[in-house]
C-alpha cells in the first residue's frame, strides 16, 4: 500500500489549480490525485492507496488524521494527545 496518497474530490476543477502547488510545497513527497465526479470519487476511495478519506461535509482543521484501525482499541501513551473517532478516520486536534 503507498501511504503517500492524497485525494482530492471536487466537482470543481479550480480547486484543483489552486490547491495543487500549495500542497506540492507543503506535502512534498506525497502523490496527489484529483476526480471531479461523484462516480469517479466513490470508485477512487475504495482504493487501498488512501489511507484516510474525509468526505464532503467532514471539516478537519488543525488536526493528525490517522486511519480508525491504526488505533481503535489500543491504549493511548500517557504523552499522546486525546482524539476521537470520526467516520473511518481517528482525529487528533493540534
Amino acid at each position: 500500500m503507498d501511504a503517500q496518497s492524497v485525494l482530492i474530490a471536487d466537482p470543481d476543477p479550480a480547486l484543483w489549480q489552486e490547491l495543487s502547488p500549495a500542497l506540492c510545497s507543503w506535502l512534498p513527497n506525497k502523490r496527489l490525485d484529483c476526480c471531479t465526479t461523484h462516480r469517479e470519487a466513490l470508485d477512487r476511495v475504495v482504493d487501498p492507496l488512501y489511507d484516510v478519506v474525509i468526505s464532503s461535509g467532514e471539516i478537519v482543521e488543525n488536526a493528525v488524521v490517522v486511519p480508525r484501525q491504526l488505533v481503535e482499541g489500543k491504549t493511548r501513551p500517557d504523552k499522546a494527545l486525546s482524539g476521537h473517532f470520526q467516520g473511518e478516520n481517528f482525529i487528533v486536534p493540534l
